[in-house]
């Protein structure tokens, strides 16, 4: 026993037993050992579980391969339409299997390995399920038999010819519904169970499932569909309170189906503020998938009045017809009607159908309308400060729609609104209520415009349609607007607000001398206003008829005289109101004012081709400075001076086409000759120097002047005195005077004049021809 109070450096220390060395070393080698064959077991347990996981998974993938490697071309598929509870066909085509489809190579070489069995035979005892996962929805879509054993070689393509059962689910309408609403994220999902030989061996019943994600969108596979229609011989008739329609369409290539489809209908509704309104019937003929031709009807009874209800932003029938006519996509919903004679199958499905789709009217093959003709029965015009026209107005504008369209028993008694020309050209403005009709035995829209403004944007633009179209070439001019209408029919009543109306106007041009080719102008009076040497202002007093209604009440209104490409003078017309059969008396201001030498020459030219009967072709244009100068300054009209008479009674013109020149009488015995002449100038005498002149017969001399004489000519018809001339004594000449002794003879004259109109002076060649002439002894 020990002390507790002893030190312990002085206790005894104990010692034990040795253990050999050669003992320790082979515990040491049992236990290496021992750990070795764990280390081996545990390695080969895990191999063996990688191996098996392995091999399990790629048993349980190996029906994913075969289904990325294979390929399936359709054929030929045979609907049988005699069964009525399912869609009984037969489906041929060619399947083989390409492995480089699948992408990662371990999986491709396992493939490759497999397809040593060379054959898979399967046998299908149930239905193979289709669904679709839908937002979260689970949706069956249809239920399919298998009807015979599908051998499968997996080592080169073969043909196969299947034999198969569909029966469509509730499921498969209300995915196409749901499609055609707005895109959908859609997983589609398949379970097939059968029964596989793999080679010769059974590898019992296996359950295939299969899933793939995409993405659908119903209303652009629509389009698509559409877009591979033919529309052929489409016509429609509105007549009293119904649309109605036939035609035949050309399905895209379905010969590999062969289908016979009894005939099937769809009621189109309309949504409208609270609910989908039916607005039409659509029916479908029966038909073959081979022949590829349908033959469509449809009937749109009179408008619901559910349709004409304010949803805020107006009516809908209102809304859908501004979509109409601006060819923009209008929402509809088609409903599938309930089926006598289709089978069962297609009842069920079809009766379920409701999908929307957006259509336009353009893609059924409805070729736009446009306009035709156009013409003004009357027009009366007045311009404000800004240069804009007042107008009223009769107008009768033609309908150009095409002949399988036909419209009857529709009216459009009131019409207000802008339409706009060309590209901001101008723009009539209806601001109030314009009366017009539809006269459809013409097919014309009559309209009366009252008080209406047509403002000018873009004077160059218009001036060069006007300019085009004088000239004879044809013109093209877009007409957008933006209309109010009244519609008073029995398939439609009510006011439509904002239609836009997209046309084109096309027109054949006229040159300008058809358009005042049966204008007549009687003279009636001509006075003196201002003369200096350099200018002349005279005031034409005149009665014009002509075979239109015009009037104008537009006042400062200029227009420059062009001749020979030079500024000669101007004019600027009073009011003018023309009615076909009567002569309206007006007064225009013309201003001769050459401004140099050489443009006096040129006018001197034109006068002289005038007087002496001749119709100098002139070119008139507005003057920059007065009213509408911005317009009518570039437009250029080519013409005629015309005719005039001066008879007041009458604008028949005399038997030649001077108007100076009126009569002669050549007295052979005393070497003199009298002219009757004419001066229009009421309140002015008109002084003319004869400088010299040359009077022929079919080109043989008779008489000539050498010395200059003066004759002064009061107003009016004038015979003046005799005047000295030398007449040819001997040859040809003479014989054709002795011969016309007491009779007639057609003169032709030369004559240069020097014309006085108070200070303002012009030298001229007078050149008349075929004057009837008395010889007298």
């Amino acid at each position: 026993m020990n002390d507790e109070e002893a030190p312990l450096i002085g206790q005894e220390v104990q010692t034990f037993g040795a253990i050999p060395i050669g003992t320790v070393s082979k515990v040491r080698n049992k236990i290496r050992a021992h750990r070795v064959k764990t280390l081996v077991s545990a390695t080969g347990i895990v191999l063996g579980l990688l191996v098996l996981l392995n091999c399990l998974y790629l048993l349980r993938i190996t029906d994913q391969l075969y289904i990325q490697a294979a390929s399936f071309e359709l054929d030929h598929v045979v609907v049988d339409r005699n069964s009525s509870e399912s869609i009984s066909c037969t489906v041929n085509g060619t399947l083989a299997f390409d492995y480089d489809r699948i992408n990662n190579r371990y999986h491709r070489k396992w493939a490759r390995i497999l397809q040593h069995v060379h054959t898979v035979e399967a046998t299908f005892d149930h239905d193979i399920e289709l669904s679709a996962l839908i937002q979260e929805d689970k949706l069956s879509i249809s239920k399919t038999r298998i009807n015979s054993a599908l051998k499968v070689d997996l080592t080169a393509p073969q043909i196969l010819q299947i034999s198969i059962d569909t029966i469509p689910l509730a499921g498969a309408s209300e995915l196409l519904n749901r499609l055609s609403v707005e895109p959908q994220f859609i997983r589609f999902a398949a379970k097939v169970p059968a029964s596989v030989k793999v080679g010769r061996f059974w590898s019992g019943k296996h359950t295939l499932q299969s899933h793939f994600d995409v993405e659908l969108d119903g209303n652009q596979f629509i389009q698509e569909f559409l877009a591979g229609i033919d529309f052929n011989d489409f016509a429609f008739t509105l007549d009293g309170d119904q649309v109605t329609g036939n035609g035949t369409i050309t399905l895209p290539d379905l010969k590999w189906v062969d289908y016979q489809s009894d005939a099937f209908s769809w009621t189109i509704l309309l949504p409208a503020c609270s609910k989908a309104v039916a607005v039409a019937k659509l029916e479908i003929d029966q038909f073959t998938t081979n022949s590829g031709e349908v033959t469509v009807h449809f009937r749109i009874p009179s408008i619901d009045p559910d349709l004409k209800e304010d949803c805020g932003d107006g009516s809908t029938i209102e809304n859908v017809a501004k979509t109409i006519l601006s060819d923009a996509p209008v929402r509809l919903v088609f409903r599938g009607d309930e089926l006598d004679k289709q089978p069962k199958w297609m009842n069920d499905f079809f009766k379920t159908l409701e999908f929307h789709a957006s259509v336009r009217l353009s893609q059924f093959g409805i070729p736009g309308g446009g306009l035709g003709t156009m013409g003004v029965d009357s027009l009366a015009m007045d311009v404000t400060d800004d240069d804009s026209l007042i107008i009223d107005s009769s107008l009768h504008i033609g309908l150009d729609l095409p002949n399988n369209i036909l419209i009857k028993n529709i009216n459009v008694p009131l019409i207000k609104g802008v339409v706009e020309l060309g590209q901001s050209w101008g723009s009539l403005e209806m601001d109030h209520w314009q009366i017009a009709d539809i006269n459809y035995d013409t097919m014309q829209v009559n309209v009366l415009l009252d008080n209406t403004a047509f403002k000018i944007r873009d004077p160059v633009a218009m001036a060069k349609i006007a300019n085009d179209f004088i000239a004879g070439k044809n013109i093209s001019v877009p007409i957008n607007s933006t209309i109010d209408i009244e519609v008073d029919s029995d398939f439609l009543q009510g006011t439509f607000t904002g239609l836009p109306a997209n046309l084109t106007y096309n027109a054949t041009g006229t040159p300008v001398d058809s358009l005042y080719g049966n204008l007549q102008i009687r003279l009636d009076d001509v006075q003196l206003l201002k003369s200096t040497s350099a200018k002349c202002e005279i005031l034409v007093s005149a009665g014009i008829t002509s075979d239109v209604n015009f009037d104008s009440d537009i006042e400062g209104l200029k227009f420059d005289l062009l001749f020979n490409g030079s500024n000669v003078g101007s004019i600027e017309p009073g009011p003018v109101h023309l009615t076909p059969g009567m002569f309206f008396n007006t007064s225009s201001k013309l201003t001769l004012d050459p401004v140099d030498s050489l443009v006096k020459l040129k006018l001197e030219h034109m006068l002289e081709s005038y007087l002496s009967g001749y119709y100098p072709e002139i070119e008139v244009t507005g003057n920059r400075n007065s009213r509408l100068g911005k317009l009518l300054s570039n437009v250029h009209v080519p013409m005629q001076l015309p005719k005039v008479s001066r008879q007041s009674n009458t604008p028949a013109i005399l038997s030649h086409d001077s108007i100076f020149l009126v009569d002669s009488t050549m007295h052979l015995m005393s070497s003199e000759i009298e002219l009757t002449v004419f001066n229009p100038v009421s309140n002015s005498d008109v002084v003319v120097d004869l400088i010299e002149a040359q009077a022929s017969h079919e080109d043989t001399t008779l008489a000539y002047i050498s010395k200059e004489h003066r004759i002064v000519i009061p107003p009016g018809l004038y015979t003046t005195p005799r005047i000295p001339v030398t007449y040819v004594t001997k040859g040809i000449g003479a014989d054709i005077l002795r011969k016309a002794l007491n009779g007639k003879l057609d003169i032709d004259t030369i004559a240069m004049l020097r014309v006085h109109l108070g200070e303002f002076e012009v030298e001229i060649l007078y050149t008349g021809s075929g004057t009837s002439t008395k010889i007298r002894f």
